[in-house]
């Protein structure tokens, strides 16, 4: 009796979060209009910058540090 009132409970907290988010995400003005879009001009990207993106250089440190691992033995 008490699993299914956790998992009635569960269900119930996550249909309102769920139906709120939805009335929130409609009800917001995004300020974006498909009609009125203007092109913009973007600046072209220097050859010589290099992106910095963390989340790809944290995985490069973990496969470096795998593979220095691997070698020790």
């Amino acid at each position: 009796m008490k699993r299914q009132r956790l998992l009635l409970l569960t269900f119930v907290v996550m249909l309102i979060g769920s139906i709120g988010s939805f009335v929130f995400l409609n009800s917001v003005e995004t300020g974006i209009s498909t009609h009125e879009a203007e092109p913009t001009e973007q600046m072209p990207l220097n050859e010589k910058e290099t992106i910095v993106l963390p989340d790809v250089q944290f995985i490069q440190r973990i496969f470096e540090s795998g593979e220095h691992l691997l070698r020790a033995f």
